[in-house]
């Protein structure tokens, strides 16, 4: 698994964006407050770019949020495997 390194930054203005983490398919409208990137430590290479809401916020600093097995990548809603019907 490759090691990764997450940097938390707080949005500027309001975001029109809801959460990549629990709004994807709960119909649920919840406004990002806060921006989660990860990147490769060893190659420098940024991995994602997701959005969060101060719910989700909360849970990622609890180290609730899944993570994918292979990469170690916060999983979203939308990292959803089709073919088995589980989160990859």
């Amino acid at each position: 698994m490759r090691e990764l390194e997450y940097t938390v930054l707080e949005l500027e203005k309001e975001s029109k964006k809801t959460c990549d983490f629990c709004s994807k398919f709960e119909n649920k409208n919840n406004k990002s407050v806060h921006q989660i990137r990860s990147r490769s430590k060893v190659t420098g290479e940024w991995i994602s770019d997701d959005m969060v809401c101060e719910r989700c916020e909360e849970k990622y600093w609890d180290d609730e949020l899944s993570k994918c097995n292979r990469c170690g990548r916060l999983q979203t809603k939308l990292d959803f495997d089709i073919v088995n019907g589980k989160n990859v």
